[in-house]
């Protein structure tokens, strides 16, 4: 696993051991999201994002590495997090990271609480199969933690259907092998948010994918 863009680019992150249960997004995957986000910045995203579902980290550390201002990062694992802040560190990036281990949801509502600024990106990322996506997201957007304009990828597998919250919309979604991505955002917004992450691009009427 290594950072593909960005100041840290070609940097190895540490993958979780065998006794450690998670599934990492490859590289491949990893760079295609990034290619949509960053579409016609020359690889360079900005503001601020949240990794949810965070695992290793490397969706957040990408994020970091391509010019995200901070990232929180997510996930239920405490060893997870603590594999989280050991590549935070690796990558001297520490400073812009903070971790959070505990139930997803519960999380996102004390971030909101105690007077977190809205994400511009938001990464989901649950176990395959567990049906965790959409009541992510849907908390995240019930505390006023998306910015308006702000964008949500969702990782799933091909086998399982995310349903789109009723307050976001889908404008790309991308099949990898077994993964599928999908990228979304507040339902109503002009299509200046779609043709920003990924011009000339039509968007997509589904946000998941079933076999």
């Amino acid at each position: 696993m290594r950072i593909v863009g960005g100041t840290a680019r070609g940097r190895a992150l540490l993958g979780p051991p065998k006794n450690l249960q998670l599934r990492p997004t490859s590289d491949k995957v990893r760079e295609a999201v990034f290619d949509v986000l960053a579409a016609g910045k020359g690889g360079a995203i900005s503001g601020r994002a949240i990794d949810l579902f965070a695992g290793t980290g490397g969706y957040g550390i990408e994020a970091l590495s391509r010019g995200a201002s901070d990232v929180v990062f997510v996930d239920r694992s405490p060893a997870a997090c603590a594999l989280i802040r050991e590549n935070l560190q690796r990558l001297d990036l520490e400073e812009r990271g903070r971790v959070h281990a505990g139930d997803t949801e519960r999380l996102i509502s004390r971030l909101a609480s105690s007077g977190e600024r809205p994400f511009d990106l938001a990464f989901i990322d649950p176990p395959y199969g567990e049906g965790a996506a959409a009541p992510a997201a849907e908390r995240l957007l019930e505390e006023g933690l998306l910015a308006p304009d702000g964008i949500v990828v969702i990782e799933s597998s091909v086998r399982e259907t995310v349903d789109t919250p009723p307050a976001l919309e889908a404008f790309r979604q991308k099949r990898y092998g077994d993964t599928c991505i999908a990228f979304l955002r507040p339902a109503g917004q002009s299509s200046g948010t779609a043709s920003r992450s990924n011009p000339g691009k039509p968007a997509k009427p589904a946000a998941g994918a079933s076999s």
